[in-house]
């Protein structure tokens, strides 16, 4: 009887050992299997740069491809891409640029700069935008939650009631809270954008 329970706990110790053992082996290969990607990812953009600012310039198309394997990216033209990579910043310009652009900035083949579109070219419009959605992520945001300031029997006997009513207001709130935050964030990735391009 004793020899069996101590079978049986030794089995269980192994179990363990070697669980924790191929979970840290799992995460030891994924934490170092890393490293020779992004070592390949920077021969790439090493390569890619290199025929970007060739003499005689890359064609068009090897510029969406090349910048689409290293992005993942499929939307922006070869003037759009150049012309990111060309400023001071290009990894923030990029970001800052797929965050704003179709609704807020657009690149201005004619200009050959990145603009604010026709509906956004009013700086007090602009401002009047951002306050707007500022104040309905607020708005929102109390609406979505301010059944938790009201319910006083949440872990009471009456707590289906209470939650079934929190999880109304939040599910009809909370989406028009995200919404709101985020046309006040790309707005302002497109003026930060904007305010720092270099030519």
């Amino acid at each position: 009887m004793t020899s069996a329970i101590i079978i049986e706990l030794v089995l269980k110790v192994a179990l363990v050992v070697g669980s924790i053992f191929g979970t840290y082996r799992l995460l030891h290969d994924i934490v170092l299997s890393r490293k020779p990607v992004l070592r390949d990812e920077y021969q790439f953009v090493k390569t890619f740069i290199a025929d970007v600012v060739s003499v005689q310039g890359p064609h068009p198309y090897m510029v969406e491809k090349g910048f689409a394997a290293i992005s993942g990216k499929h939307n922006l033209t070869s003037a759009e891409i150049l012309y990111l990579l060309d400023q001071p910043k290009p990894s923030l310009s990029i970001k800052r640029y797929s965050a704003a652009r179709m609704r807020f900035v657009e690149f201005s083949d004619q200009e050959q700069r990145i603009v604010f579109i026709k509906s956004y070219l009013n700086k007090n419009k602009r401002k009047w935008f951002k306050a707007f959605n500022f104040t309905g992520y607020i708005l929102f945001a109390i609406l979505a939650l301010c059944p938790l300031f009201f319910t006083s029997d949440l872990f009471g006997e009456n707590w289906k009631k209470e939650f079934s009513m929190l999880l109304m207001f939040f599910i009809i709130f909370a989406p028009q809270c995200y919404f709101c935050i985020i046309r006040f964030f790309r707005i302002n990735m497109g003026e930060l954008l904007i305010a720092g391009q270099s030519n």
